[in-house]
């Protein structure tokens, strides 16, 4: 008798029966355990488990054991690859029922509650909220501007448009934004002109001297 024939069978006790009625995704090590178990207790005394199946079911709770182990890891990887992230996740009700809305956030928070990975949504409203990593529908990543932030202060020259053509344009970076998967700088020229550069346009970069732009010697 195998595994599958247990959970195909009407056990007679209550936790066999909420055992069986699981799908085998749900199958955990000691769902698995506690089949192993039932089998031996009900298989028939005249045909036991000979030691080949029961070696053979042995190596089946290993690989459920690795799975699960598997799933656990990625579980947790992807939950902390939210971390400052801002996600947006489907609202369920005390029941764990979906209301039909949403609730979205930055994550400042991973926990494991209940085998469950939970992520901590701050709202922006001064409120938080704690929701399912299995409730997660889309992610917008957020871009860190930090890298770009050091450029600030220093000089380049990059392509920029002047007068609705593109030109080679030198100056002091005085800002930065992102437009779409680019950076875009904000250049000032040396006669005050502020031009956009995109940060992929830039070939030369170098540190702002204010003595030199003045003329010192």
């Amino acid at each position: 008798m195998s595994v599958n024939s247990v959970l195909s069978s009407n056990s007679t006790t209550t936790s066999s029966t909420k055992t069986a009625t699981k799908s085998n995704s749900e199958m955990n090590m000691q769902d698995f355990l506690h089949l192993l178990v039932v089998q031996m207790e009900n298989q028939n005394p005249l045909e036991p488990m000979n030691d080949r199946d029961f070696f053979a079911q042995l190596a089946q709770l290993g690989q459920v054991q690795g799975t699960d182990k598997l799933i656990q890891s990625a579980n947790m990887q992807q939950a902390q690859s939210y971390m400052g992230q801002t996600v947006t996740a489907s609202e369920v009700d005390k029941n764990g029922a979906s209301t039909g809305g949403t609730i979205s956030g930055v994550v400042t928070g991973v926990s494991l509650q209940d085998g469950e990975y939970h992520l901590t949504l701050d709202k922006g409203d001064g409120k938080t909220a704690d929701v399912k990593l299995a409730q997660v529908t889309s992610v917008e990543h957020t871009y860190d501007m930090s890298p770009a932030s050091y450029m600030i202060g220093r000089a380049v020259t990059g392509v920029g448009t002047v007068n609705g053509e593109q030109t080679s344009v030198t100056g002091v970076i005085i800002g930065a934004s992102r437009i779409g998967s680019q950076i875009e700088y904000q250049v000032k020229t040396s006669d005050g002109t502020v031009v956009p550069v995109l940060s992929s346009t830039i070939d030369n970069i170098s540190y702002y001297n204010s003595s030199s732009s003045n003329g010192s010697s």
